[in-house]
């Protein structure tokens, strides 16, 4: 039988001769009481039929600030209490939907295991590594017994340990284009995320293939101090990648774009990181993903832009993706409109 709840997520504070229940929404006040307590205490725990709740003099002022919910059995999980607090329903259907995820080092690690903590439950995870000193170091995913084995077994094991799920692993290096898209068709994923740097022209081998697929994607890394958040990238509605090429072509003055750089790999030299860097970027990256699945697109603060961050000043700069008229994600834009307005008439 379905009964009404006081939200989760409600402040409820004794203040003097008063009881003060608050939301974004605003707040009301009761007397404070035995009587009024009661009544709140049962709102929490077990409900009230509507028949009893209507005799409560502060029902309708429960109502007017949207406190109530009304449901045989209210939400309990706090990751989706959050989004109900926002005035979100839970993502439901859209958890299963197969998000692929290129990397299980710092920041691929920490993403998948984010993703299974929230309750993603259909997540491949494509790594050829194994577990080193320096992961256990910067990540909260890898510990000193997992030295020596293979990143995605590790993360196989923690998902279904922790979360009951049941994670798809891919071993593979990923060299070239071929690469790529060989796995994301035997993925055939909803979203894709690169958490690996090959090299630049990785990144532009994958825009190529997901425009061509028609998939979304994002790209996360971290570089020395910075963040380096998005683009996310969706087919059909942004710009793509080339416009970051052409931008450092203009900016070089000279027609190599990102294929001509090439890092070399001097024994000896490391990329410093840090776990602080690598936990906040997989944080932001993992928001990101949510509104994507809510389809709340104005909330992707990455979206059709790369987002550079540095938590040591505290600030940040992005650089919006602007392509070309010519360019393929400019005609893919043209199509899609023409098929939701044929959808339309």
């Amino acid at each position: 039988m379905k009964k009404f709840f006081l939200k989760k997520f409600h402040q409820v504070v004794s203040f003097g001769d008063k009881l003060i229940i608050a939301n974004k929404n605003g707040e009301i006040s009761i007397r404070n009481n035995i009587s009024n307590k009661e009544i709140l205490s049962r709102l929490a725990k077990q409900g009230i039929a509507e028949k009893d709740l209507k005799k409560t003099p502060f029902f309708d002022d429960l109502l007017q600030i949207n406190a109530l919910e009304f449901s045989e059995q209210p939400n309990e999980l706090r990751n989706e209490l959050f989004f109900q607090y926002l005035g979100m329903e839970p993502l439901g259907e859209s958890k299963s939907k197969n998000i692929l995820v290129f990397g299980g080092g710092g920041g691929g690690a920490t993403l998948v295991y984010l993703l299974g903590q929230f309750g993603f439950t259909n997540i491949t995870v494509v790594d050829f590594d194994m577990v080193e000193k320096s992961d256990v170091e910067k990540t909260l995913v890898y510990d000193m017994q997992h030295i020596g084995r293979q990143k995605t077994e590790v993360l196989k094991e923690k998902l279904s340990d922790n979360f009951g799920i049941h994670l798809k692993t891919i071993e593979s290096k990923v060299r070239n284009c071929e690469d790529l898209m060989n796995i994301i068709s035997i993925a055939s994923p909803a979203l894709v995320i690169n958490a690996i740097d090959p090299g630049p022209a990785h990144k532009l081998n994958l825009n190529k293939v997901c425009f061509e697929k028609e998939i979304p994607f994002i790209y996360m890394a971290y570089s020395y101090d910075q963040l380096l958040i998005g683009p996310f990238l969706i087919p059909g509605l942004t710009d793509c990648y080339i416009s970051y090429d052409n931008e450092i072509k203009q900016s070089k003055d000279t027609e190599l774009g990102l294929s001509a750089f090439h890092r070399l790999d001097l024994e000896g030299l490391y990329h410093p990181s840090i776990s602080f860097n690598i936990n906040t970027l997989a944080s932001i990256v993992l928001k990101e993903i949510i509104f994507f699945f809510y389809q709340e697109y104005h909330k992707i603060s990455s979206l059709n832009r790369l987002v550079t961050m540095s938590l040591i000043k505290m600030d940040g700069v992005s650089l919006e993706m602007v392509c070309e008229d010519d360019c393929t994600c400019k005609r893919l834009q043209q199509k899609t409109k023409q098929i939701k307005y044929e959808k339309i008439t």
